[in-house]
């Protein structure tokens, strides 16, 4: 199955280091991939790839592994970087059967390897060739990190949840405890009204040092 290649996202991301036992900045590369048939009909796919680092399987040497998934959409979620020129990825698999996960992968617009085959030294790794795109004037480089806050009953959680169903993006609400985590990696966050939690609670919780907050109020 052949795909265009119509732009790239990347996400900035939290992910954890079990390593290091520690939340990092890391980043999501997002392809947005188009088949159309000789009758114009169209077919969306957004491709995931990022790498996590951390521990290898014997917890004596640092590892990475890459991550994939394949994903059918109706509608691409947004870009911020547009191909220097005509790209074109072709598949194995037919529009029946799309996979959602890729078995390793190398070519000129991206690689994917997990790395399984050296349990020990894993060193897989998921990236695209940055030097086929450009970037747009959508592009930002921080993490965005959501806080929905307000009147009750205004919808903040229902919209927060809303967002993130069939989406990588994450919520947190703060009325689930009376205490705040050490560390928190949510992309919205619902601030409620059951504690007194406020913004400044929130920021020094937030995991990673590149976050650019969005403050959205609720009023009945």
């Amino acid at each position: 199955m052949d795909f265009t290649v119509k732009g790239l996202r990347v996400e900035q991301t939290i992910t954890y280091n079990d390593r290091d036992n520690t939340y990092e900045e890391n980043h999501e590369d997002v392809l947005l991939l188009e088949n159309k048939d000789k009758w114009g009909n169209s077919i969306k796919c957004e491709l995931h790839l990022w790498t996590i680092y951390g521990d290898c399987y014997s917890g004596w040497c640092a590892a990475s592994y890459g991550h994939s998934y394949l994903e059918k959409v109706k509608d691409f979620n947004g870009y911020n970087y547009t191909p220097v020129k005509d790209l074109n990825i072709s598949f194995s698999f037919e529009k029946d059967n799309i996979p959602s996960e890729l078995p390793d992968m190398e070519n000129e617009i991206f690689s994917t390897s997990y790395d399984d085959d050296d349990r020990y030294y894993a060193s897989g790794s998921s990236s695209v060739n940055m030097e086929l795109f450009k970037e747009t004037p959508r592009l930002i480089e921080e993490r965005l990190v959501w806080i929905f806050r307000g009147d009750s009953i205004s919808g903040k959680s229902y919209l927060a949840h809303l967002i993130s169903n069939g989406t990588s993006k994450t919520v947190y609400e703060t009325d689930e405890n009376s205490n705040l985590p050490d560390s928190i990696i949510a992309d919205i966050i619902v601030l409620g009204n059951k504690y007194s939690f406020s913004i400044e609670d929130i920021t020094t919780k937030l995991a990673g040092n590149n976050n650019k907050l969005i403050i959205v109020d609720f009023k009945n």
